[in-house]
């Protein structure tokens, strides 16, 4: 058996997460990814100090990038095929995260 996955699944109510958190003595960045309350996904970034200083003139750049709640299905479907390699290995995943899920077989 393999070990489990460490947990990475938010909390269960949890619509935000940081991506990352990057602080310098000359700079901060940050990037968090939100499921809105329409559904659609936005990922968004800011960056503050001497480097968006020095790509963009002012110390302070901003991005983001929205999925359209049509196609947030798609981009978990892709990501948990680009993830996992089985059902096995994404039953190690959901439980290691505690998420709950039913699990049913048939045979004949």
């Amino acid at each position: 058996m393999t070990d489990q996955p460490e947990p990475t699944a938010p909390p269960r109510g949890v619509k935000e997460i940081t991506l990352f958190d990057r602080r310098t003595d000359t700079d901060t960045s940050t990037e968090t990814v939100t499921l809105e309350r329409k559904g659609d996904l936005l990922i968004a970034g800011r960056d503050l100090g001497e480097t968006p200083k020095k790509f963009w003139g002012k110390p302070e750049y901003e991005y983001w990038r929205r999925i359209d709640k049509a196609d947030v299905p798609r981009v978990l479907l892709g990501l948990i095929k680009e993830r996992f390699d089985s059902h096995a290995s994404f039953q190690e995943w959901l439980e290691a995260n505690g998420i709950d899920s039913e699990f049913h077989s048939w045979n004949s």
